[in-house]
C-alpha cells in the first residue's frame, strides 16, 4: 500500500538525515490520516 511504502521512505530520510524529505513525507502521512478521519466521520 502507498502509506506504507511512505513510512518505509520516512525511515530512510531519519537515517540518511534528510531533513527536508522528511518534512515533505510527515506532511503526507498527516494528510492520509487526515482524510482517512475524515471518510470515517
Amino acid at each position: 500500500m502507498l502509506i506504507d511504502q511512505i513510512k518505509k521512505d520516512q525511515v530512510e530520510a531519519m537515517k540518511a538525515g534528510q531533513s527536508l524529505r522528511l518534512s515533505v513525507l510527515r506532511m503526507l502521512i498527516s494528510a492520509a490520516n487526515y482524510k482517512q478521519i475524515e471518510l470515517l466521520l
